[in-house]
Parts: structure tokens; C-alpha cells; sequence
């Protein structure tokens, strides 16, 4: 345990040292945070100036935001994998006893273990859904995307750059998915 201590550790500096890491790990915080308290005066607003009543669109917003925190702690755990790539400290943990398997056992479990964390910090704190057996399911699969995303970030790109910039695109599908859902069914009932 110790091993996964001084990663831990080092992920925490450099999580403190670089403003897009910083984003990774507090976003999903903020967005609980403005979910919670931005949402309901959102809607209260919008109901007083345009008669729009976004407390129907509760259940949607939900799914967008939900999926939004494992694939910010995808995109932490990827670009920290980048810059040990490049600071040649993989090569390194493979001959400590942590090596290649722990390291890259380490860097799967954590984002899967805070995407099932804070989701679940989501669905209880947010206000926008009530906690069901279902969400287990779901629960279960957003925790798997936050490693997806991490090595889809880490496999296919060669440098932090290239790696916001994949981490965008599949982001973009991501997003995209619960939006063509949404309209399809608004479409099939209208």
C-alpha cells in the first residue's frame, strides 16, 4: 500500500502545480456544487422571464452532467499518464516492486473508485434525481469510463496537447449520445 501512497502523493503536487489537472480533479466538485444551488435558480429564473419551465428537463440535464465527471477524471488520470510517458518514469516503476502492473493498475483503479464516488456524491447532493437500485447499473459503467478515457488519452496521443484535444473529441461523442436520445424521443412525442 505504501507504493500507491507515493503516487498518490505525486499526483496530488502535480494536480496542484498544473491549472488543467487542478480542473480535472475540482470539476466534478464544482458541478455538484453549481448543480445543487445553480440549477433550481436557473429555473427559477427562466420560469419568471420566459415562462420556460426547466424543471422538465431535469432528467436530461442529469445524464449530461453525470457523464461529465468520469470523463473529466479520465482526462486527469490520461494527461498524468503523459507526463510520466514523457518524464521516462514508467520505465522507472517497472523495476521498483510497484512495476508496469501495479503502476498501470494504480492509475485504472483511482479514477474508477472517484468516478463512482462523486457520482454517487452527484445523484445524492444534486437534487435532480433520486437514488434508485437502476443507478447501480449505471453507476457500474460510469466507473469504467473513466479509465476508457484515460487510456484512450494516454494510447493515442504523444503529447498533452494532442491529448486535450482527443479528450475533446471524445468528450464530444460522449455529450453527443444523451442529446440525440433526448431529441429522438422528444420527436417520437411530439
Amino acid at each position: 500500500m505504501n507504493r500507491y501512497q507515493v503516487l498518490l502523493m505525486n499526483d496530488i503536487r502535480s494536480a496542484g502545480t498544473d491549472p488543467v489537472l487542478l480542473v480535472g480533479f475540482l470539476g466534478p466538485v464544482i458541478l455538484i456544487l453549481l448543480t445543487r444551488f445553480g440549477f433550481p435558480v436557473a429555473a427559477q429564473w427562466l420560469q419568471v422571464s420566459y415562462s420556460f419551465d426547466l424543471t422538465e428537463f431535469r432528467d436530461f440535464t442529469a445524464v449530461l452532467l453525470i457523464v461529465t465527471i468520469p470523463m473529466l477524471l479520465g482526462m486527469m488520470t490520461g494527461l498524468l499518464m503523459l507526463d510520466e510517458r514523457d518524464e521516462n518514469l514508467i520505465s522507472y516503476f517497472a523495476v521498483t516492486p510497484l512495476m508496469k502492473r501495479g503502476y498501470l493498475s494504480y492509475r485504472l483503479t483511482l479514477p474508477s473508485i472517484l468516478s463512482a464516488v462523486l457520482t454517487v456524491m452527484f445523484i445524492i447532493c444534486s437534487g435532480l434525481i433520486e437514488f434508485r437500485a437502476e443507478i447501480l447499473l449505471m453507476l457500474m459503467l460510469l466507473a469504467i469510463e473513466a479509465p476508457w478515457f484515460a487510456l484512450l488519452v494516454a494510447a493515442f496521443s504523444a503529447n498533452k496537447v494532442e491529448g486535450l484535444a482527443l479528450y475533446k473529441i471524445g468528450a464530444l461523442l460522449f455529450i453527443a449520445g444523451p442529446i440525440v436520445i433526448f431529441l429522438c424521443q422528444i420527436h417520437g412525442n411530439g
